[in-house]
């Protein structure tokens, strides 16, 4: 893959993930509200890696994210179906698999095809 594609997936990746959050953040919080607490799932995934820098930076305004690294599928999907995590980043054969097994997902955006 060029490099050109490459820093263009990656840049894809963060805007996905950037307006993600500022959706959520925009409409979890009132200016006298205390920020809301959330896991976010991920696999060791590079183009994942944002999900760091929101966190760190706190670009999440309004939203305490925890991001928390689930390598194994059953275990986030588990995760999810218990409300332990509300909200995952997977791959896209795992999503199709996951609905399939009766897993209630909801695909709100595709940061990565791989």
């Amino acid at each position: 893959m060029s490099v050109t594609k490459r820093i263009f997936r990656a840049t894809a990746a963060f805007a996905s993930i950037a307006g993600i959050v500022s959706g959520l953040s925009l409409a979890a919080l009132s200016p006298v509200q205390a920020a809301e607490e959330i896991d976010v799932a991920i696999i060791s995934f590079s183009p994942y890696a944002p999900w760091y820098i929101i966190q760190e930076k706190g670009m999440a305004k309004g939203l305490d994210i925890n991001v928390r690294i689930i390598e194994d599928i059953a275990a986030k999907n588990a995760a999810v179906t218990s409300g332990k995590v509300p909200c995952i980043l997977n791959t896209l054969d795992s999503v199709v698999v996951a609905r399939a097994a009766g897993v209630p997902l909801k695909v709100i955006a595709i940061p990565a095809m791989s």
